[in-house]
């Protein structure tokens, strides 16, 4: 059976609370997307409250190691005022079998974040 998922731009949204500088939330995306890729396109975060100065998101694949290949995207460290707003990601992530991959939202002090996010993708799966 040969099965071509046409790609549509999706939007995954969220929010995070009690987030230290190495925690990890797991994005979940629909399970029709389970062992597929799909390509990152915009990633917006806003830190609603905590006692973090900047934040830093990272997006990977599920328990992905900082500065390894199965991390996908790296924002650039910016003070909490200032939201994250990348354009033009153009980034490919392998989700697991359960259609997931992590954020870490990058804190760099408390355990007390909260943060607002949202991912746009387009998914690519085909099964052959």
């Amino acid at each position: 059976m040969n099965t071509v998922v046409v790609p549509r731009r999706r939007v995954l949204t969220g929010t995070v609370t009690g987030a230290g500088s190495g925690t990890a939330t797991t994005l979940q995306f629909p399970t029709s997307l389970a062992n597929a890729y799909v390509i990152l396109y915009q990633f917006l975060q806003d830190h609603t409250g905590g006692s973090a100065v900047n934040h830093r998101p990272r997006i990977g694949t599920v328990g992905f190691t900082n500065d390894t290949l199965a991390q996908r995207y790296l924002a650039t460290s910016v003070v909490v005022a200032t939201p994250i707003n990348d354009t033009n990601l153009l980034t490919h992530l392998l989700l697991d079998s359960n259609a997931r991959a992590d954020l870490k939202t990058g804190s760099d002090a408390g355990a007390d974040n909260a943060f607002s996010y949202e991912l746009w993708y387009e998914d690519v799966k085909v099964d052959v």
